[in-house]
């Protein structure tokens, strides 16, 4: 996409600012003001959100200020997909390679619908794809649906909220 002149911010906490990614641990409250730095506009073609972490903050905030067209945002199936829950923010976690990261497939359309946004994929029992409404018109979109499936080992230390 850089080649074919697209613009963006990439954003990795592991990163060195090389190869266009720039370093930064993403919070939900920093991920606004990153963005404002950026000069990203209130209005975007395209958000790609995965931190296994606080993902439903983070996006919930970001959401609150911008208006992408097109998101594409990391959920956990591991989680029962009909149940809105999302992990309690803790200040500097980082992913530990379990089941403890994220909001379950309800969750995520339920933040979707509020903020006008419509799922339209399911990818893998990972990744949820949703179009803003207004870019939607007439077109009939069936119900994405999710299964649970447990492809990280369960950690019973975590702690989750209904939202």
């Amino acid at each position: 996409l850089r080649e074919q002149l697209w613009t963006g911010l990439a954003l990795d906490a592991n990163s060195n600012d090389v190869h266009g990614i720039t370093g930064a641990w993403v919070t939900p409250d920093n991920i606004v003001d990153l963005m404002i730095g950026a000069g990203i506009p209130d209005e975007f073609d395209f958000l790609n959100l995965d931190i296994d972490s606080c993902d439903y903050w983070v996006l919930q905030n970001v959401l609150a200020q911008f208006r992408p067209r097109v998101i594409c945002t990391e959920f956990n199936g591991c989680l029962d997909p009909l149940v809105p829950i999302a992990l309690v923010y803790e200040d500097g976690y980082f992913w530990d390679q379990t089941d403890k990261y994220g909001y379950s497939f309800a969750a995520g359309i339920k933040l979707m619908a509020r903020e006008g946004y419509t799922v339209i994929f399911n990818q893998h029992e990972t990744n949820l794809f949703a179009v803003a409404d207004e870019y939607l018109g007439d077109v009939y979109v069936p119900q994405v649906k999710a299964i649970k499936q447990q492809y990280h080992p369960h950690n019973p230390g975590q702690h989750w909220t209904e939202v």
